[in-house]
């Protein structure tokens, strides 16, 4: 067996699983479910194994004869390193629209009362924002956007990222890209949420008309079971009107991907 012959291979492989590793990091529900990390290491190696075919071309041919310098390998880890953790990024910034219309439009449902911590952001959500995670995810799945992604992952091998410390800082490119994405952010927080947020508004509006009129009443005690009725009554009629506007959503968050790739300078 020739091992010289494998140094090659390997240090290629490990590159991939540099870029492979910083997606890992970024990606949603890889890192905030409870996965011992051994077996998040173990994907990230068997998704960089899988690559490395495909991509093995686009790599640097480094062998034993002519091994990469300290500063060589640091650089071209660096870059692979910051590639892969904006491509999860961007991939998470899509659920947590989902997940942050979803919160904003339980906290008004009266779901803010019972809290739970969202290990995506270490902080308490509720219950209702969990709900349209999950659903979020299959619908992720059911369209095969996990392909789509691992696709993404696959093509950015193809491009050539000439002056890529060049375009990583530059402010104005940054800024661009950074105002389109939150931009997108926003909008898709007010399609998601908006329906029944106008609902919400309609039925509180009118538990205060009822509250001028019948003042014996305790308004604040009776609209919480009707706004938590009423409103996942309206929600469950919308639901398939929802799950486009996921379908569409997570459909626009895989091409949001090359949003980041054409920011560093692919060509």
């Amino acid at each position: 067996m020739d091992i010289l012959g494998i140094f090659g291979p390997v240090i290629a492989i490990t590159l991939v699983s540099i870029r492979v590793m910083g997606f890992w990091l970024a990606f949603p529900f890889v890192m905030s479910l409870q996965l011992p990390g051994t077996i998040r290491i173990a994907g990230a190696m068997t998704l960089s194994i899988a690559l490395y075919p495909l991509v093995e071309a686009q790599l640097p041919q480094w062998t034993f004869a002519a091994p990469p310098s300290l500063y060589e390998f640091l650089a071209y880890g660096s870059k692979e390193f910051i590639i892969g953790v904006g491509l999860g990024f961007l991939a998470k910034f899509i659920f947590s629209t989902v997940i942050a219309s979803a919160s904003w439009l339980g906290s008004q449902m009266g779901f803010a009362m019972g809290g739970l911590v969202n290990p995506d952001f270490q902080e308490t959500d509720t219950a209702w924002g969990a709900l349209h995670g999950w659903i979020a995810l299959m619908i992720y799945l059911a369209i095969g956007g996990h392909w789509f992604t691992i696709q993404a992952l696959a093509e950015s091998y193809q491009f050539s990222f000439t002056d890529f410390w060049a375009h990583l800082s530059a402010p104005d490119a940054g800024v661009a890209l950074w105002a389109e994405v939150g931009q997108s952010f926003f909008v898709w927080m007010l399609r998601l949420a908006g329906p029944m947020l106008v609902v919400i508004l309609l039925l509180q509006a009118g538990m205060g008309v009822l509250s001028k009129f019948v003042p014996q009443i305790n308004v604040w005690m009776v609209s919480i079971p009707i706004t938590l009725g009423v409103g996942i009554l309206v929600f469950a009629m919308l639901l398939p009107m929802y799950a486009e506007a996921l379908k569409e959503l997570l459909s626009v968050g895989t091409e949001t991907q090359y949003l980041w790739l054409r920011f560093l300078g692919a060509r």
